[in-house]
């Protein structure tokens, strides 16, 4: 299996570059890089820092929350909503200010709402960053201005945006072209929302030692795809064009899912005629429109009572080109007690008997 992923990238290295310093395309669910450039490369990364202030703010903090103004917003530097020192908005509010009008000063008062200091919530964004796998990334602040210790990966980007893209608050915001909010109308910058088939976000960024960075998710058949794209003066050209490369004759094979009644099994002296089966696990693969995954089940034909909900039913096994990628157990959903049968007689077993 980690050949035949090797293979692939290697392959889609030829098949696509960008203009980028650093790069990663991702496809979520099966947790697969179609793409990478440099993607290791610690590199600043501008207002795509705001992915995660946003995540942690919402996992944090009540969105009908207010917020105080602290009055050093009114000094920091860059993109601004110029926020004064003592106003009050809500957390959702400011959200909208730092997703769309990616507004430093609202990312600021967000940090100190929630943390008290800049200093706490960067500990409590680094964590966050711990939990996701983000092992190349460490940030100092929340709005993304450059800063030694502030850096990040387009690989690890990647796996942010899927992370965060979960989030059904943050998921909304991002899509949101243009929204009426404290008096005003906020405009997405992120600008391939209105041109590309499928965008849904995310956040872009710029400064010029980071240059363009931007982060985009785009949705097609069922299938999402995330684009990172750090330092990259030709961005708003180079995601269109991945999107165009990345969706073409692929598709994504997702496994039976997890907890949702497989099959049914017939109960033998038992007080319900059959129980459902769940499997414990899922699993998803990326494959090329060709290929194909294969089941194989292994269950009983029937079963006596008594039988627990939860214990062990059988299995299935996925393989692809004969070789098998993903096993999971079955369990029984559902618990059956024994039943003392009634008695019969000679003809109705027999019936019973010959019907079976």
């Amino acid at each position: 299996m980690a050949a035949a992923i090797l293979l692939s990238l290697a392959f889609s290295a030829l098949a696509f570059d960008d203009g980028a310093r650093a790069s990663a395309i991702y496809e979520p669910e099966s947790g697969t890089f179609l793409f990478e450039k440099n993607a290791d490369e610690r590199r600043l990364i501008a207002s795509t820092t705001k992915i995660m202030t946003a995540l942690v703010i919402i996992e944090n903090c009540g969105l009908d929350e207010i917020v105080t103004v602290p009055k050093a917003c009114e000094s920091v530097p860059g993109t601004s909503l110029y926020l004064r020192g003592g106003s009050q908005y809500t957390v959702l509010e400011l959200l909208y200010g730092i997703l769309l009008e990616s507004a430093n000063d609202a990312a600021y008062a967000l940090a100190i709402h929630c943390s008290g200091t800049i200093g706490s919530f960067a500990w409590l964004m680094n964590k966050r960053a711990e939990s996701i796998g983000m092992t190349n990334t460490h940030f100092e602040n929340p709005h993304g201005l450059d800063g030694a210790e502030h850096y990040s990966t387009a690989h690890d980007m990647a796996l942010l945006a899927a992370e965060a893209l979960k989030n059904p608050t943050f998921s909304l915001i991002v899509s949101t072209k243009t929204a009426k909010v404290m008096g005003r109308t906020f405009s997405n910058h992120n600008k391939l929302l209105w041109s590309v088939d499928g965008m849904i976000g995310v956040k872009n960024g710029y400064t010029q030692k980071a240059g363009r960075t931007l982060v985009t998710a785009c949705t097609r058949n069922g299938m999402t795809l995330i684009y990172v794209t750090l330092s990259d003066p030709g961005d708003y050209t180079d995601h269109p064009a991945a999107y165009d490369w990345g969706f073409e004759g692929r598709k994504v094979f997702r496994t039976a899912a997890e907890g949702e009644t497989f099959a049914s099994i017939e109960v033998v002296s038992g007080d319900r005629a059959e129980v459902g089966v769940v499997p414990t696990s899922q699993a998803a693969f990326l494959l090329n429109e060709d290929e194909d995954i294969t089941e194989e089940i292994y269950l009983p034909k029937f079963i006596y009572a008594p039988v627990e909900a939860g214990d062990y039913a059988g299995t299935i096994v996925y393989k692809k080109d004969g070789d098998e990628v993903f096993i999971t157990d079955l369990v029984f959903e559902t618990g059956a007690k024994a039943v003392q049968p009634k008695r019969q007689g000679i003809f109705d077993r027999m019936f019973d008997f010959f019907s079976r």
